[in-house]
């Protein structure tokens, strides 16, 4: 079965509002107007190809029965989660938005939601608080970066034999 990537995003839209239901959270690229702060959004930076520490290994390849062979890929992703706030001197707020966002993947209740929706996520970093990288805009921004497991799966009709005819041949 490919990615749904559908799925994906409203399973990290749930899990967002869920953690920080103060901000407004959005996919980025969405059409949407510029909002006010306080708001979060969320992009996926890297769709990945197969895992390269994993490739195809012989445990990836599964017969579903005699007819059918599925191939499983284990893929890794990167999320990038922004938190948006007013800007004042020594604000964190975006900072502990994101605090919270990663903290929460060590919830059980979390993994088991995101884990339904064909994804495990393991934070590769702090939260960067990156407003000087655009101080005249008037707001503090902070970034996560998650990286995101899943696994897709090819299936193929290999058809099967269903009988055989053996004629044997003398060799002198």
């Amino acid at each position: 079965m490919a990615i749904n990537w559908t799925t994906l995003d409203t399973a990290i839209k749930a899990w967002l509002d869920g953690q920080v239901p103060t901000l407004t959270w959005y996919r980025a690229q969405q059409d949407v107007p510029a909002q006010p702060v306080p708001f979060g959004v969320w992009d996926w930076t890297s769709r990945g190809r197969k895992s390269p520490t994993q490739g195809e290994l012989p445990d990836d390849r599964h017969m579903v029965d005699e007819d059918e062979r599925q191939v499983l890929h284990h893929r890794r992703h990167t999320l990038q989660i922004n938190a948006f706030s007013a800007s004042t001197v020594g604000n964190t707020d975006a900072v502990a938005y994101l605090e919270t966002v990663r903290d929460s993947l060590e919830l059980e209740a979390v993994r088991v939601a995101l884990d339904a929706a064909g994804m495990v996520l393991v934070p590769i970093g702090g939260v960067r608080d990156i407003t000087a990288l655009l101080p005249d805009r008037g707001e503090s921004r902070a970034v996560l970066e998650i990286t995101v497991y899943t696994v897709d799966s090819v299936t193929e009709d290999v058809g099967s034999i269903q009988t055989a005819e053996i004629t044997p041949t003398l060799v002198t």
